[in-house]
């Protein structure tokens, strides 16, 4: 649920140009080519619907998705997720501008912004917020693209590139035969809508110019921004350099569901997911495998049998396995790690002879003994590092098929 009472409803007016060539475009292919120009060339009538059908589908579905882009909230840091931060002292991580790296299951704050952000969210300078799963700032939309209006930013780029092409394609005959009348040295009489007298046929070439930005603009848009969402990815996490995606879910179809929500009907449409898969907040990552409890709900809402997790308080049982079982369960993996790496003996230490494949009567009989190393070959390769008192072989330390030692004390002068 977003915390409306902190931000209010999108009333930047410069989405009203792009609205503006929606309408034209509407204008140009239906009441001059389809009423005028094809009904002029005399045209068959299911032809004429068939185009009709085809081309104002598209341009409905596109246009729907432009005005749902522009008008529904990207989704910002709200009151319950400050309550969460403070009840369970959250600690972030500084973000840095040049050097962001993958932070799965960490809250995060700039320098431009103090606020303790979720993963994935980050500040909009435009915005003057920070938007949850941030994308990017579309100038054309008018709006921040986030987590809760992703869906339509992409529905908008597809639909207005199926339309344009389509348009322009039934268009191609018309258009061509204007363009070559002009190129022509001694062209036969042009017909009236390439006279460029009539603001009807002002209306029909300037459309076909339209149609081809348009195509240019949107297939551009839309082929690199599915792309990205398919590997469920924002463009600020596309120029990430540092390790391979964590949120990856190994699979298209479940990479866009993260977005479009649980595969179904409502993909195809410009409305809010019917089956949500996550709320903003929390992301699952490819790996992840959540508590049986977790699982149960997580399947109710995928289903559709309960209320969804984005509009459920039970939804911050999510937020805390992820910021804080799962966190802190990294965090002591981690450090049972870096214990169990052994420091490599330096000339002092006493050593344990944990193993040993060496055949010598006096390693075999040393093993759980402690002894002091007496030298150090210094060897890059690490292959025979160091001496021990009471011999002059040398005793393995990393090859583990060969000897293990464990330092027991610090150098001993």
């Amino acid at each position: 649920m977003e915390d409306d009472s902190e931000h209010s409803s999108v009333t930047d007016t410069t989405y009203r140009p792009v609205a503006g060539v929606f309408v034209f475009l509407w204008l140009a292919y239906n009441l001059v080519y389809l009423c005028e120009v094809k009904e002029d060339r005399n045209r068959r009538r299911d032809k004429l619907v068939l185009d009709a059908v085809i081309f104002n589908t598209c341009w409905a579905l596109a246009f729907w998705s432009y005005l749902r882009a522009h008008f529904t909230q990207p989704g910002y840091v709200n009151e319950r997720w400050r309550e969460f931060v403070k009840e369970y002292k959250i600690e972030p991580v500084e973000s840095h501008s040049g050097d962001r790296p993958w932070n799965p299951g960490k809250a995060t704050f700039s320098q431009r912004s103090s606020e303790v952000r979720p993963e994935r969210a980050h500040y909009c300078a435009i915005c003057r917020a920070t938007v949850l799963r941030m994308d990017h700032h579309c100038p054309l939309i008018a709006n921040c693209i986030g987590f809760r209006n992703h869906k339509f930013f992409l529905q908008t780029g597809i639909y207005s590139a199926i339309g344009s092409l389509f348009g322009l394609f039934s268009m191609t005959r018309e258009l061509g035969a204007c363009i070559g009348n002009d190129l022509a040295d001694n062209p036969p009489p042009a017909p009236w809508y390439c006279n460029e007298t009539t603001i009807g046929s002002y209306m029909f070439l300037v459309g076909g110019i339209a149609l081809g930005l348009s195509l240019f603009l949107t297939f551009s848009l839309a082929a690199t921004h599915v792309e990205f969402a398919c590997m469920n990815l924002t463009t600020i996490e596309a120029k990430y350099c540092e390790g391979p995606n964590p949120y990856d879910q190994k699979s298209s179809i479940r990479n866009l569901a993260q977005i479009m929500g649980a595969l179904g009907w409502d993909w195809f449409l410009p409305i809010m997911p019917r089956r949500p898969l996550g709320d903003g907040f929390s992301f699952a990552c490819g790996e992840e495998i959540l508590p049986t409890e977790l699982q149960d709900r997580e399947k109710r809402s995928s289903t559709g049998k309960s209320v969804a997790l984005l509009d459920s308080p039970g939804s911050e049982a999510l937020w805390y396995y992820r910021y804080v079982e799962a966190h802190a369960a990294d965090v002591e993996a981690q450090a049972h790690a870096q214990a169990e790496v052994v420091r490599r003996p330096v000339v002092g230490d006493l050593v344990r002879v944990v193993s040993t494949e060496n055949t010598m009567k006096f390693f075999v009989e040393g093993i759980g003994k402690t002894f002091r190393v007496t030298e150090d070959s210094n060897d890059p390769r690490d292959d025979q590092p160091f001496k021990v008192d009471g011999s002059d072989a040398w005793l393995y330390r990393d090859d583990l098929a060969h000897a293990q030692a464990e330092a027991l004390s610090e150098s001993v002068c």
